[in-house]
C-alpha cells in the first residue's frame, strides 16, 4: 500500500538524478533522531520534487496552496508509524528503491 500511495503522489514529479537523492538523503540524516523525522522535520526538509511541484494559480482562481508542502504532510501520513514518526530507512525503501528503481 505504502509504496502506491507513493507512487500517486509524485506521479507528476520530476525523477531525481543521484545527486538530488544523495543531497535528499544528507539533510534528512541531518535532522532525524535516531533514524527517525516527526512530521514538522520531514514537511520542512527541502527535498526535489519542491521546485517542480510549486503551484502558480491563474489570476481567475483564487484557491492557493503549496503543493510540495502538501504532498509531503500526505506521504508523512501515509509512511509514519504508529509513534508519530517516519523513519529514514521506510523513506528510502518506499520513495526511492520502489519507485525509482535501486539507488
Amino acid at each position: 500500500m505504502k509504496p502506491l500511495v507513493a507512487y500517486f503522489c509524485l506521479l507528476s514529479s520530476a525523477i531525481p538524478d543521484e545527486a538530488e537523492l544523495a543531497a535528499y538523503r544528507e539533510s534528512l540524516e541531518q535532522v532525524s533522531k535516531d533514524g527517525g523525522l516527526n512530521k514538522e522535520d520531514f514537511a520542512s526538509t527541502p527535498a526535489w520534487f519542491d521546485n517542480n511541484e510549486s503551484y502558480e494559480p491563474s489570476d481567475e482562481e483564487s484557491i492557493r496552496f503549496d503543493r510540495a508542502d502538501l504532498l509531503k504532510q500526505l506521504l508523512f501520513h501515509f509512511l509514519k508509524e504508529k509513534r508519530g514518526v517516519i523513519f529514514l530507512l521506510d523513506i528510502f525503501d518506499v520513495l526511492i528503491i520502489n519507485l525509482l528503481g535501486d539507488y
